[in-house]
């Protein structure tokens, strides 16, 4: 069992999230950078990039935005050195969907995001003649491009007139979107840019999408190859589906345009041009307007992924998948993505063609995810502990009182002599024996030095002994409100108290010189003592002057010290007393343990739940992994582990610790407002007790720390875990679309399938576990193998990546019936 530490280090965020948005109450933290924490201690996961090689995302249409938001909210946890090698491009003629713009607003600049919305200009029925040789690589006969307000009306030409009208734009947004991936900071792993992937994904039902995907494809790949980028193209498509919010005729004219998409990238893959005077063939050039793009004689794309049968509710929920696989391939640098990147050169199968011809680069995908929430349960663990840290942040008045302490007494009683000088050298009566008019005057000159400089001294020491008083109240900002009302009012009496007995005092006036002792001096003969009684009275006055105006500029800077920190006192107790009033913690406690115990992550569920992705503890039917209330044990269970450690008396002066590091401020909790207190000691212990912790435990600690019980053996439990996760998604693991491989010869042969498994090991023991869970398995749906093992770098996921490869066109039946099928409905609509 790994050691659970909790720490209190400064965590730093990254400048765009960071971070951070709360969606009602679950705080959700954008990003976790150990950046300042030192180096041997992170975990690798924060210290590696998980990307390898940058990826541009094209995102065609309102459906596939769906996908984007998928992948952007996995994207967002990752460092922002891996941030900045993906490109996320979002191309439409509509508007993106409320969910896509609200994520935005909660992550601004979070992201690397390029939008361009095309359009065909309104009312315009004529425009420049186009040679009639290239008229058709744009327009239709006898059909006039509209211009909608909000997507193409579904006409595929609709689409693809506003890429050829808005073709700069387009060629434009692709330069910029590469040249953010080739713009990498100087850091000490930067490396230029020469390799990058290029996946692009379309609902193939819609005008926009349908419309416009040939185009961007080739655009894409040309605009790569001039850059002299070697570059792996994948195409996403979702098929029309029968879904509950579409009418029988939408499903016919979608199912229409999704086979005329197809059969456009098929021939734009086989096309050749007119031959020569000796019957050569060269590479096909496509025209948008006057544009032309020279294709290279190969296929359009490296692969076209086709995700048909999703048995999905919503064409969102079914874009959801595409987005998940996407991920996957982003994340390149280990795990399925790797496998995914490294094991593609080998389909050789792709660059085939089947009997009749047409090439085989379609294929099937099927991603499946097991995860950890770490940010979501750090949220609700976070939530949980404020609501019994808040009480001692606000602290306990109960034992106030107005008397005085001995300590206090001690403490008003050392007033009585602060900032009393040293006794200045008394006057004597031999410096007057033989003075005159003049030497009085110089010692009367000298007698005002010394007072002012003994002042002046005075108003020094006191200006000093209030800044160490006032950083001794300062001090006590790191306590509890309770603490800092108890010490604010404990001063309050001490100074009070001090005051009190300086009034009590008879207040020293300032006196002056008696110049009739001097004249009745300097006129004293000296006989019968006359001169010496007259000399004596001046060396009095003059002492007596000395001691009493001293003693008048003590009392004076004493009063009006003590009246200025009685002051500084009272205001900060009203100060303090209305911010605490203000922090009503019995609300604010019970929302957020409210908040917590109905959140997804204590009921061991994964946010916006997705049957291809699921909690690592969500596993109802084993032992002790639910209880009936919908609860989840291991997640309370760990909970408890992370928890133990420190009491919440210290989790308060913790956070107020924090808190002047964080602001630099002497003004403890009351730096931020009280409404915002309980957000910012969610923040603290979400980000610095709870996840530092998580992010140093990978699946295998998770589930031996927290699913075992008493009678199991930890190896056995945690293999019985992941041995039902895997058969779960095992049986997910399907062909996305139905395809017939022995309609031709060579089709069995020419099928490539491929099943890769990545997950976070980290020893021997704990391979060896994964891999028994594996062999249990045997092999993973109709055809293929056990999955390929490839060890990942996030510690909170296991990924499955299911995928058919080498398949024809020609072999789908939707796509070869005449009837009944796609290809029917093309045929009914052409």
């Amino acid at each position: 069992m790994p050691d659970i530490l909790v720490t209190t280090k400064s965590v730093g965020y990254q400048k765009q999230a960071v971070a951070q948005h709360a969606r009602g109450t679950v705080y959700r933290m954008a990003t976790f950078d150990y950046a300042q924490d030192i180096q041997e201690d992170q975990p690798r996961s924060l210290i590696e990039s998980q990307i390898k090689v940058p990826s541009l995302n094209i995102f065609l249409g309102s459906t596939p935005a769906y996908s984007a938001l998928e992948v952007m909210s996995q994207l967002i946890y990752l460092p922002e050195q891996d941030r900045r090698r993906v490109a996320l491009v979002f191309l439409d003629i509509d508007s993106p969907p409320a969910e896509v713009t609200q994520f935005r607003k909660a992550h601004p600049g979070v992201l690397k995001e390029f939008d361009l919305k095309i359009s065909i200009a309104h009312g315009i029925a004529y425009a420049d003649p186009l040679d009639p040789a290239i008229v058709q690589h744009t327009y239709i006969p006898n059909k006039t491009p509209e211009a909608f307000d909000n997507g193409a009306g579904g006409i595929r030409n609709n689409g693809h007139v506003a890429a050829c009208t808005d073709r700069a734009k387009i060629e434009q947004l692709l330069d910029t979107a590469l040249a953010s991936l080739g713009a990498l900071e100087s850091h000490q792993n930067a490396t230029p840019v020469t390799e990058i992937q290029i996946n692009i994904v379309s609902f193939l039902g819609g005008g926009t999408g349908s419309g416009v995907l040939p185009d961007i494809a080739v655009m894409a790949r040309h605009r790569a190859l001039q850059l002299n980028l070697k570059h792996r193209m994948n195409i996403f498509c979702l098929l029309p589906e029968r879904i509950a919010e579409a009418e029988s005729n939408d499903i016919s004219w979608r199912k229409s345009n999704g086979t005329a998409t197809l059969l456009e990238l098929i021939a734009l893959s086989i096309a050749r041009s007119q031959p020569d005077a000796t019957g050569h063939r060269g590479p096909y050039t496509k025209y948008l307007m006057k544009t032309p793009y020279t294709l290279r004689g190969d296929t359009i794309a490296n692969e076209v992924y086709l995700f048909g049968q999703t048995s999905m509710t919503s064409a969102q929920h079914a874009a959801r998948i595409i987005g998940l696989d996407i991920f996957m391939r982003i994340t390149n640098a280990a795990g399925v993505g790797f496998l995914e990147r490294s094991k593609a050169v080998d389909r050789k199968t792709l660059g085939n063609y089947d009997g009749n011809g047409l090439p085989t680069m379609f294929g099937t995908t099927c991603p499946l995810e097991v995860a950890f929430p770490a940010v979501d349960t750090a949220t609700t663990f976070a939530q949980l502990c404020a609501a019994e840290v808040l009480p001692y942040l606000r602290g306990d008045m109960s034992s106030s009182t107005f008397e005085l302490n001995s300590e206090e007494m001690g403490r008003a009683a050392e007033w009585e002599h602060a900032l009393e000088p040293p006794p200045l050298p008394p006057f004597k009566d031999e410096q007057f024996q033989s003075a005159g008019r003049a030497k009085l005057d110089s010692y009367e000159a000298r007698l005002r030095e010394q007072i002012e400089m003994v002042t002046n001294k005075i108003r020094e020491e006191a200006a000093e002994l209030e800044a160490a008083e006032l950083r001794e109240i300062s001090s006590i900002r790191k306590e509890s409100l309770g603490e800092q009302l108890r010490r604010l009012e404990s001063r309050q009496r001490i100074y009070t108290a001090a005051l009190h007995a300086l009034r009590d005092q008879n207040a020293p006036r300032r006196l002056q010189l008696d110049h009739v002792l001097w004249r009745q001096m300097l006129q004293a003969w000296p006989i019968m003592g006359r001169r010496d009684h007259a000399v004596a009275a001046v060396t009095d006055d003059f002492n007596r002057v000395q001691k009493r105006n001293v003693k008048a500029a003590v009392y004076d800077e004493r009063r009006q010290l003590l009246q200025r920190l009685l002051k500084y006192v009272d205001d900060e107790l009203a100060r303090t007393s209305q911010y605490r009033r203000r922090l009503d913690s019995t609300d604010v406690t019970r929302q957020l343990t409210a908040a917590a115990l109905s959140s997804t992550a204590w009921r061991g569920e994964l946010d916006d739940m997705h049957v291809h992705r699921r909690h690592i503890f969500d596993l109802p039917l084993l032992k002790g992994m639910k209880n009936p209330d919908g609860s989840s044990p291991p997640v309370q269970k760990l909970y408890e582990q992370l928890s133990a450690s420190i009491t919440p008396a210290d989790h308060a002066r913790n956070f107020s610790a924090w808190l002047d590091q964080r602001y630099h401020d002497q003004s403890g909790l009351m730096v931020i407002d009280p409404e915002a207190l309980r957000d910012r000691l969610v923040q603290f212990l979400r980000d610095e007790v709870y996840l530092p912790q998580l992010y140093r435990m990978n699946l295998f600690d998770l589930v031996r720390n927290c699913c075992v019980n008493e009678d199991e053996r930890e190896d056995a439990k945690v293999e019985d875990v992941l041995f039902t996760h895997l058969q779960h998604i095992g049986g997910l693991a399907r062909k996305l679309v139905a395809f017939e491989d022995q309609l031709w010869t060579s089709g069995t042969t020419n099928l490539s399938t491929s099943l890769y498994l990545g997950m976070q090991w980290r020893d021997g023991a704990q391979q060896r576990i994964l891999e028994r869970a594996r062999n249990r398995i045997g092999t993973v749906a109709s055809q293929g193998s056990a999955p390929m093992l490839s060890k990942a770098l996030d510690p909170h996921r296991m990924q499955l990546a299911y995928g058919q490869h080498g398949i024809s066109l020609g072999t789908i039946p939707d796509y070869f019936q005449g009837a009944n099928s796609s290809m029917g409905e093309f045929q009914l609509h052409e």
